[in-house]
């Protein structure tokens, strides 16, 4: 089906103007804050604090165990090498009640990462996994 040129000029401007904007989603919402907060406390985090950020799912994939004490433990042991660093989150995206997509880069662009989120309880954010992505552009 061809999409007449107009309309495709349209879609075309206004992809260019979120763009420049630098749309953020939903990260100014009052669930986005929360969201972007978790984020950020986690990637500052030098000890076993971040471990706390991680959710069951997170923690069984990256450290191993049955369960999520296991996997607790785990990264508990591993924290001594942890680094905290600060980071934006470019974007958050609240796909569910308790599911969130946001992207997120270092403070100096080198790194970007997109993360996926669970409401854990219908109370608080935790990370359910963390991607490295190249480098947008």
């Amino acid at each position: 089906m061809a999409v007449p040129s107009a309309r495709r000029a349209f879609a075309a401007a206004a992809c260019a103007a979120l763009l420049l904007a630098g749309c953020s989603g939903q990260r100014n919402t009052h669930e986005g804050r929360k969201i972007e907060r978790v984020i950020k406390q986690f990637a500052l985090a030098h000890d076993a604090r971040a471990c706390n950020f991680l959710a069951a799912k997170a923690l069984k994939q990256v450290y191993g165990g049955d369960t999520r004490a296991q996997g607790h433990a785990a990264c508990v042991k591993q924290s001594k090498r942890f680094k905290g660093q600060r980071v934006v989150v470019t974007y958050v995206d609240i796909t569910t009640k308790s599911g969130a997509h946001a992207t997120a880069r270092t403070e100096d662009g080198k790194r970007y990462y997109a993360l996926t989120l669970i409401k854990y309880r219908n109370r608080r954010w935790l990370i359910a996994g963390i991607n490295p992505e190249a480098k947008p552009g």
